[in-house]
């Protein structure tokens, strides 16, 4: 039975119980206190004749006819269409007024230390394995938070950090519920399919690439891949491009580091440098020193290098390369 009003949705007169499950926690509400009470002493009950402990009250995925239903949410407030909300396990009731938003423990955090945070949960090893429960309740309950965040008053620099590892941290929370991607048309329906509720509005990973961290950089020079970007104009969207962003963005292909970095607006542009060498370890470059093979993502975005020429593009990567390949 709930007691915290802040756990509840705004309606005094009513009380609540909150059935706690792994994948989400289901809310009942009630006109009485003593309804309240008699549902939470049956349900209490049916465990107990299950011999189930209450500690470990939870409905696993297999539960549901598909089991991904338990952990993805299709939104009837907003227009979906093949978006599917992850970070649903709690409903948000608090307001969003604020630019800092309140954590489990009632403490204001930052939009930014917030998803810093998240982010630091999903990268635990073996969450995927969904082994340790309490570490995978921890995550959705932590990226269920996220709904209420305020980034009105962010500078551009917290912008950029909070949104490089809000997309890391979908990537990650992709994987965990729809498993990697095997084709390369399987990862651009799993980018468009796979979304979050942000600060009152709800972004695919393909809107999160294109339209907000990437919405004033330039169109991927494939022909194909311009019809197939999404549309959506959001009002948190990032006004300064970097290069750099094309490095900083691990989308988990094999091509793409190893490694994932947790992103501060203190050392944002250290960590933009890093991530760019880390990324450019896999330059190639001739015996002759005459020839650089450079990822195939300087291609898709040659624009973002100065005039997009050959020479524009090495002149702003050469700095990061392996000193043997300067």
């Amino acid at each position: 039975e709930l007691q915290d009003r802040r756990e509840c949705p705004h309606f005094p007169s009513y009380h609540f119980l909150a059935v706690d499950t792994i994948s989400r926690v289901i809310y009942i509400m009630f006109q009485s206190q003593e309804g309240c009470r008699k549902m939470l002493e049956a349900l209490q009950n049916r465990l107990r004749s299950q011999e189930i402990a209450p500690s470990a009250s939870d409905l696993s995925p297999s539960t549901f006819d598909d089991p991904l239903e338990a952990y993805i949410h299709k939104s009837c407030l907003y227009k979906c269409d093949q978006r599917r909300l992850l970070n649903n396990r709690r409903f948000a009731f608090d307001s969003m007024g604020k630019i800092s938003c309140d954590d489990r423990e009632g403490s204001s955090v930052h939009p930014l230390t917030l998803v810093q945070n998240v982010l630091k949960l999903v990268l635990v090893p073996n969450l995927v394995d969904m082994v340790d429960k309490d570490a995978l309740r921890g995550f959705l309950d932590a990226a269920s938070e996220l709904k209420s965040v305020n980034l009105t008053g962010l500078s551009e620099i917290e912008k950029a950090a909070f949104f490089i590892n809000l997309y890391h941290v979908m990537v990650m929370h992709g994987f965990l519920v729809f498993d990697v991607p095997a084709t390369v048309f399987e990862f651009v329906n799993h980018f468009g399919k796979i979304a979050y509720e942000v600060d009152d509005d709800i972004m695919s990973l393909k809107e999160l690439e294109h339209n907000i961290i990437r919405a004033n950089m330039t169109s991927p020079s494939q022909f194909i891949g311009r019809f197939v970007l999404p549309k959506q104009v959001y009002k948190n969207a990032l006004r300064k491009g970097d290069y750099r962003f094309n490095f900083a963005l691990n989308c988990g292909s094999l091509s793409n580091p190893g490694t994932i970095q947790v992103y501060t607006a203190t050392d944002f542009d250290f960590q933009l440098d890093e991530a760019s060498r880390e990324y450019l370890k896999i330059v190639e470059v001739s015996s002759s020193g005459r020839t650089l093979t450079l990822p195939k993502i300087c291609q898709w975005y040659k624009n973002d290098f100065g005039n997009g020429r050959n020479q524009d593009i090495v002149r702003l990567v050469v700095k990061y390369l392996r000193e043997k390949d300067q």
